[in-house]
């Protein structure tokens, strides 16, 4: 994730002032779909110390920050070499996924 999500607000009325937004807080739903993951996995990253949240009132909120460095350090660690899968071999095996564009998540 190189680039940072921002959310684009206007002026009313159809003014030129135009400023980006960089979130700082996700809440579950959100980091879930960042991280292309389910709410309950991402729970368990919180419960396991992979992710910093903090409460608002009752809100639990997971710091847009932890889920940038959580993606850098699996990037760390897969940066290892490697060797080859058991299928990579093989005819019509497919190639990695791509990490999805957060800024095309709402």
């Amino acid at each position: 994730m190189t680039e940072t999500p921002v959310q684009t607000v206007g002026r009313a009325g159809g003014g030129t002032a135009v400023m980006e937004i960089e979130p700082i807080l996700l809440d579950i739903y959100k980091a879930a779909a960042v991280l292309s993951l389910s709410p309950r996995k991402v729970y368990d990253l919180i419960y396991a110390g992979e992710l910093e949240t903090v409460m608002i009132g009752r809100s639990r909120r997971v710091l847009y920050s932890s889920v940038r460095t959580f993606v850098q350090s699996l990037r760390r660690h897969d940066e290892g070499p490697r060797s080859p899968s058991p299928g990579a071999h093989r005819a019509g095996a497919h190639p990695p996924t791509p990490i999805p564009d957060p800024r095309e998540i709402r």
